[in-house]
């Protein structure tokens, strides 16, 4: 049987006050315990200035390229020089990638045969939700559908930046100290068990949890991460020959085990202006402008991620003169392509959009040729262009 992810696109309507269950006496809760028998954990927009990029070694650092110049063009620039407006845009560029170029370099770790870029930006944000370690302990956690452990920052962590858990009063249950990695995180403890809650009366007993004793990567405000992948496989395991993965303990499967929710169903709802939370439980159909608009995305038989197949998209619209689609990438990337459609991921703890590799550079250009922009640029994995306020609206789409 398929699984399905609850994506609650056009039919989620602004929340009003019957829907929204942080208001009134709950305005400052951090949970909520909702008629339905579900739970709604408020989730917080918090600024970091260095997000945690869990796909860094993915990102292609070696690329350059720019738009094509028509033949006139390129006559043009021969006889008259380049345009003030392009010398500026282009010594604005080189700046930057210098920059860049410094910012990898430290990065760099003795021994690494590549360079993860860390994704820095002023402006950059995270979601996070407060759950109780000990009952009695608030711990602001990213939600995470990428991942599988609870990981939280120990006491006995001297990295680590806020709040920590005091960790001496739970048991370990690891048999030895490991390395875990996030990406550009890299995490180093061992396996505890303790009582993790929601509300300080509606706890999980004896929850697995990996305790963080040195980091580096997660900055503050984060204090740990809650995975809410799939209690399976990786789906291309078998592909790659990699070894066999057990998951860890997931806390959404615990809530439901030990009766906390009748369930198995976690639902997201985002909203810039207004609270945003995360429902354990019973989605609120009351957040929906219309039940009958719910649509439901069948997602990959077995996989650890939510993971199912993008088939094209539309840019500036959905007309087919619009779409892009997906050709053939070559036997490269054979085994992520399902008749032109890309496997993709749905994950929660990544501030970026992602694309394979094998399409970014020709999605980007056809962006802006749809807009008729020609001061932009791709490399080091970045794309660099002149501030344009008319960027398309992208649409993907899945059957």
């Amino acid at each position: 049987m398929k699984s399905t992810l609850r994506l609650l696109f056009a039919s989620i309507a602004l929340t009003t006050a019957s829907a929204n269950p942080f208001v009134g006496e709950n305005m400052n809760a951090s949970s909520v315990r909702r008629e339905d028998g579900g739970f709604s954990m408020k989730m917080t927009k918090k600024q970091v200035g260095k997000t945690i990029n869990k796909y860094s070694t993915m990102v292609d650092h070696s690329k350059k390229s720019g738009p094509q110049l028509s033949m006139y063009e390129q006559a043009v620039e021969q006889i008259y020089g380049k345009s003030l407006d392009k010398q500026i845009f282009e010594r604005k560029t080189e700046s930057l990638l210098a920059s860049k170029s410094q910012e990898y370099r430290k990065e760099k770790r003795l021994g690494d045969s590549h360079v993860g870029s860390t994704l820095k930006t002023d402006d950059g944000f995270m979601w996070t939700g407060t759950i109780y370690m000990g009952r009695f302990s608030p711990m602001d956690v990213v939600f995470d559908t990428g991942s599988d452990w609870l990981v939280i920052e120990s006491h006995l962590c001297d990295s680590c930046e806020g709040n920590t858990y005091d960790t001496s009063e739970s048991p370990v249950i690891g048999t030895e100290e490991s390395y875990r990695w996030y990406g550009s995180a890299q995490l180093y403890g061992i396996e505890h068990e303790d009582t993790v809650c929601v509300l300080l009366n509606e706890c999980v007993e004896n929850f697995e949890y990996f305790a963080i004793y040195t980091q580096e990567g997660i900055t503050e405000p984060i204090d740990g991460i809650l995975g809410l992948a799939r209690p399976n496989q990786f789906y291309y395991s078998a592909y790659y020959d990699t070894e066999t993965y057990e998951p860890g303990q997931l806390y959404l499967q615990a809530m439901y085990n030990q009766g906390l929710i009748d369930e198995r169903t976690v639902s997201f709802y985002f909203d810039q202006l207004q609270t945003s939370y995360a429902d354990f439980g019973q989605p609120q159909e009351s957040a929906m402008s219309n039940i009958d608009d719910l649509v439901y995305f069948d997602m990959t038989d077995n996989d650890f991620f939510w993971s199912t197949y993008n088939q094209a998209v539309g840019i500036g619209s959905t007309q087919s003169s619009s779409v892009y689609g997906y050709g053939d990438s070559g036997d490269k990337y054979a085994e992520t392509l399902n008749n032109n459609s890309i496997y993709t991921i749905f994950d929660t703890g990544l501030s970026a959009m992602m694309i394979s590799g094998a399409y970014f550079e020709d999605l980007i250009t056809r962006i802006f040729k749809y807009m008729g922009a020609t001061n932009y640029r791709i490399e080091n994995g970045y794309v660099l262009c002149d501030c344009y306020s008319d960027f398309p609206p992208l649409y993907f789409m899945f059957e």
